[in-house]
């Protein structure tokens, strides 16, 4: 995960900016194809970068691990990155896709305790008026 940017440019400034193009910014995606096996993961996770400039990689993890249905999921993710970005809030789009392996997301995932605690700090500070979110 992670925002990607070329030269300080989002990735998606490459769709019709003809200007970039002549310093290396193109829209021709780069194709891979995986081979996975039905039950070996869990979910697939497509975000925007207004819940990646919010949440850390692990973040969304422990949320999507933690949520009952891949909606709920989805729906938890951009209401969260979007309320605790405040003032810098930008456009938060999340689509969870459940895999073969759901029923066990939550097995070997020692990470959610330590982002919980994180995403409540997180939560309290959005909600602080005297908090800086410029």
């Amino acid at each position: 995960f992670g925002e990607e940017r070329i030269l300080g440019l989002a990735n998606t400034r490459s769709f019709g900016d003809i200007s970039s193009k002549r310093i290396g910014v193109s829209a021709e995606p780069e194709i891979r194809m995986t081979h996975m096996e039905p039950s070996e993961y869990s979910f697939l996770v497509l975000v925007s970068d207004g819940v990646t400039a919010s949440l850390e990689d692990q973040e969304i993890v422990d949320i999507v691990k933690e949520a009952k249905t891949p909606e709920a999921a989805a729906k938890e993710l951009a209401t969260f990155a979007t309320e605790v970005a405040g003032v810098r809030s930008d456009n938060a789009t999340a689509i969870v896709v459940r895999l073969g392996g759901w029923e066990r997301r939550v097995e070997g995932g020692g990470g959610s305790i330590g982002t919980k605690e994180v995403r409540d700090w997180k939560k309290v500070q959005a909600e602080d008026p005297r908090a800086s979110r410029q």
